[in-house]
């Protein structure tokens, strides 16, 4: 072979692909060989053709898995999430009564102070309500907000015990 000056020169076959999404085929394929090979020659392409059918059955079996198993989780996250606001919640109350006991003597930083932890709350209820309705995408960006906030809450609530005591 006579390569001319200036030319690119002798072409080369591609790369193989390394990209993971090419593997379902060559899988797919790799098991209709098997098969083919398996089947003693009656009728190939229907070996071949049950054979892939059978494929895209487990995938979509484990499909499905990878989904509810991710709902599962979600549903346990979530209540976790509601199960810490309720609790806050609820200490928010008590100490507005104790507040409200205490009448004229509370101390205006003390109404204030409570007035923001309400705030705070109204926030983490309203994303708490967003993550009910969200989609997956939406919960991955819920879902640190939510945690964000609660904790934020969590140690508001905290400071106003501890100044309230």
């Amino acid at each position: 072979m006579y390569i001319v000056r200036g030319s690119p020169g002798p072409r080369r076959p591609p790369a193989p692909s390394r990209n993971p999404a090419m593997r379902p085929p060559r899988t797919l394929a790799c098991a209709a060989l098997l098969a083919l090979g398996a089947c003693g020659g009656d009728d190939p392409l229907r070996a071949v053709s049950e054979t892939a059918q059978s494929v895209l059955q487990s995938a979509r079996d484990a499909i499905d898995a990878a989904r509810a198993f991710t709902q599962d989780h979600k549903v346990e996250v979530q209540a976790t999430l509601e199960e810490k606001f309720r609790k806050l919640s609820e200490g928010i109350q008590a100490l507005r009564g104790r507040i409200e006991q205490a009448g004229r003597k509370a101390r205006p930083e003390w109404q204030s102070a409570l007035a923001g932890l309400q705030e705070k709350k109204s926030v983490v209820r309203e994303k708490i309500l967003e993550l009910r309705d969200a989609g997956e995408r939406g919960w991955d960006r819920l879902k640190p907000q939510i945690e964000l906030a609660l904790d934020e809450l969590e140690k508001a609530y905290l400071r106003f015990k501890a100044q309230f005591k």
